[in-house]
């Protein structure tokens, strides 16, 4: 579980891409989304960490210095640097092919 900025940059170190999901336990977009990322990096993309964090159980500072504003908001990075960034407001379905077309994009270089 991530709770502080050292968790997520241990996390962020673990391989070079990493996604990380934020979201909140109270947004319904993000309870919907979870389950269908989780199946969709498993079967497409499996080699690559999955992260979520729960914005309401990391301190302020680390959400906002990672410049989240809106859940879910998936991000990739690499080498520990945000390199892909979808804010997940449109829906389940298309939010799931930008995140395949970010990772595709992504893991292409």
């Amino acid at each position: 579980m991530i709770a502080s900025e050292e968790d997520l940059q241990n996390a962020l170190a673990v391989k070079d891409v990493v996604v990380v999901d934020w979201m909140a336990s109270w947004c319904r977009k993000c309870i919907y989304l979870k389950p269908k990322l989780e199946k969709m990096f498993h079967e497409e993309f499996a080699d690559v960490p999955l992260v979520f964090v729960d914005v309401n159980k990391v301190p302020g500072s680390v959400v906002y210095s990672n410049g989240i504003r809106k859940m879910p908001t998936i991000v990739v990075y690499r080498g520990g640097k945000k390199v892909a960034e979808h804010i997940a407001a449109e829906g389940g379905l298309h939010a799931l092919e930008k995140v395949r077309e970010m990772m595709k994009l992504t893991l292409m270089d």
